[in-house]
């Protein structure tokens, strides 16, 4: 698929002509829609100087997942069952164990958040620091 030059395409339709569309491609080869301060090229996803910083989110991201995590604890509480039933485990030290799972799935679970309200801080700032530069270049539309 031949892309074309790295030249300011034209906003898509139902943007204002001022402001300015990323000139990056998504992986499927569309072109990126989102727009860009009027100093910008390229949105964060696709801003080479960005790269080694979204590499580091990007492993953030997959070691904060908690997928992994929640299948281990949901194997040792399918293990303490069995052994509970079994008569192998006391139901003392299982109730015991069962609230420490419990206690770690709340942690997975704080990370989670903790996570998601990071990623939401990152996003208002870059719009943020977008809407600071419009209004600094004037390119702030009143409705």
């Amino acid at each position: 698929m031949s892309r074309p030059s790295q030249v300011q395409r034209q906003p898509p339709r139902g943007v204002p002509s001022q402001e300015r569309v990323c000139s990056g491609f998504k992986p499927n080869g569309e072109s990126c829609k989102r727009i860009v301060g009027a100093s910008q090229t390229y949105c964060y996803s696709h801003n080479p100087e960005r790269a080694s910083e979204r590499k580091i989110n990007a492993s953030k991201a997959a070691r904060s997942k908690p997928g992994s995590r929640v299948k281990v604890l949901d194997s040792q509480l399918a293990k303490l069952y069995e052994d509970t039933l079994s008569g192998t485990v006391d139901k003392s030290v299982a109730a015991v164990l069962t609230q420490i799972v419990y206690g770690r799935t709340r942690l997975i679970e704080t990370e989670r958040r903790i996570a998601e309200v990071e990623a939401f801080e990152e996003r208002v700032s870059e719009l943020e620091a977008i809407i600071a530069e419009r209004s600094r270049t004037g390119g702030m539309r009143r409705w």
